[in-house]
């Protein structure tokens, strides 16, 4: 396994951790800001045309080496707001043209990045089998093959699990017909392997016709829409999975979407002071969570403050 990085920081951490720069790939926006602190990356992936130009001259010129100089592409189908948009116009000559000024020695990539657990499965290989389709139309345009495919990451446990079972082995022969050149395919199992590592446990504060009041918020569960979440109390001395129903967990923050739970049936004889475990709540719930509505002791405290 690789360490994949965003900042600086992070990369200079992974390094701080054991792993040599050719181990790492540096992905997305600003990822020098404010000064390169290692060089020597095994891949770096820039995302947009101006980041791609400036890459570009400084490994022409011997100030940056990296083992593929890569570019995220922007999907055409789903909105986002990262990698290289092909249907602006004279975006694909321009990144063409900043591919043949490379050195020929240097080996090329392309990425994308979609969470097939936000935009399903099915989608997701659409947009696979689009993205290659495209790395193919670049490498001929450029005058030499991609030698690295990153696919990104974002798998619900279970999809990724069915993935490696099954579809993996048929997208690996697929980019080998369309891509003969390509040396190394880049997938990313973090969230598959986080997202269950944690749960987040909650107390119930007041119960109501349907609904109920907890003491957790969006404010810890920041990822709650984009993964379904199971949903577990103590019934009986055993835990009990909260099946499926009309009612929902109330968060206790003033803010109207502040909902932790959606579609679910309260369990009978469900009472305040009753602990419940959210599940699933490791990798972005976990990493995104947030201090707003936590009574966080940093607020200064002093005459006429609140």
């Amino acid at each position: 396994m690789w360490a994949e990085a965003i900042t600086q920081h992070e990369a200079a951490h992974a390094v701080g951790l054991g792993f040599a720069p050719r181990s790492i790939v540096l992905n997305g926006p600003a990822k020098w800001w404010p000064e390169k602190r290692a060089g020597g990356y095994a891949a770096v992936f820039c995302d947009s045309l101006e980041e791609v130009a400036a890459l570009r001259r400084a490994v022409c010129r011997g100030g940056e080496r990296v083992g593929c100089f890569g570019v995220r592409l922007r999907p055409a189908t789903v909105q986002s707001r990262f990698g290289v948009d092909l249907s602006v116009p004279g975006a694909f000559a321009a990144l063409v043209r900043e591919l043949r000024r490379l050195p020929s020695s240097q080996p090329i990539g392309f990425h994308f990045h979609q969470a097939s657990s936000a935009i399903g499965v099915a989608t997701w290989r659409y947009l696979a089998r689009n993205f290659i389709a495209a790395a193919r139309i670049l490498g001929e345009h450029a005058g030499r093959p991609p030698a690295i495919l990153s696919f990104g990451g974002g798998w619900h446990p279970d999809d990724w699990d069915a993935f490696l079972r099954g579809e993996l082995g048929g997208l690996v022969r697929h980019c080998r017909r369309e891509l003969p050149g390509l040396e190394r395919l880049i997938l990313e199992p973090g969230k598959a392997l986080a997202q269950r590592s944690m749960c987040l446990l909650m107390r119930v504060l007041e119960v109501r016709r349907g609904e109920a009041v907890v003491d957790a918020s969006v404010a810890e569960l920041p990822d709650l829409a984009s993964h379904p979440h199971r949903y577990v109390s103590r019934r009986a001395g055993a835990l009990a999975p909260w099946a499926a129903g009309s009612g929902r967990l109330l968060g206790r923050l003033c803010m109207e979407f502040d909902v932790v739970g959606h579609e679910l049936r309260l369990p009978r004889g469900l009472r305040a002071g009753e602990l419940v475990a959210v599940l699933d709540a490791g990798a972005y719930d976990a990493s995104m969570a947030y201090v707003f509505g936590r009574g966080s002791a940093s607020v200064a405290e002093g005459p006429g403050t609140l």
